[in-house]
């Protein structure tokens, strides 16, 4: 298909500029810069849905085909590139998509809720109730889920955590606190 045409009949054309391009649409690819954080989570599966603003009310899918395995260093992104078959041509290339990725992690982690992660100037931490004191438990955040935030840290399973967590709270107070498990 012929999508762009830069001369007419008669024109004088020369080497510098391309006369016409040709492009293949019937298969498209789909490249998603997926976040540092999120690289080392794998998909749950080899198809991904999304979307397009010109066709809003419709979902499409596409076949994970190839990583970059590389961290581009100025976006701190790796590039997950996926196969589109458009046969019906009912998208057009150079669009942009919305795409939702199903990712998951394949080691244990810990999902907490939003308010039970405290951040001050200095750190980011839950706190944890050992023994009727509390305690602050420096974490990293992970991937955000429907169900809360996935975090990394000094952590077990059975271990108590404050679900509204403030620097206010000093560590080795105690008091009662509406907690998590």
């Amino acid at each position: 298909m012929v999508t762009a045409r830069n001369a007419d009949r008669g024109a004088l054309v020369g080497q510098t500029a391309p006369i016409f391009t040709v492009q293949n649409t019937n298969t498209l690819r789909l490249r998603v810069a997926v976040p540092e954080l999120y690289v080392s989570a794998g998909t749950a599966d080899k198809e991904v849905k999304f979307r397009v603003q010109s066709n809003p009310n419709k979902s499409f899918g596409a076949q994970l085909v190839r990583k970059s395995d590389a961290i581009d260093p100025k976006n701190r992104t790796e590039t997950w590139e996926y196969r589109f078959i458009n046969p019906d041509n009912e998208l057009k290339a150079g669009s942009f998509a919305y795409v939702k990725l199903n990712l998951q992690r394949g080691i244990p982690s810990f999902v907490v809720a939003p308010s039970a992660i405290a951040t001050n100037q200095e750190r980011k931490f839950v706190i944890a109730v050992k023994n009727g004191k509390t305690e602050w438990v420096d974490v990293r955040q992970g991937m955000s889920t429907e169900k809360g935030i996935e975090i990394f840290g000094d952590l077990n399973n059975g271990d108590t955590l404050v679900v509204r967590a403030t620097d206010e709270r000093k560590p080795g107070s105690d008091g009662y606190w509406r907690m998590i498990k």
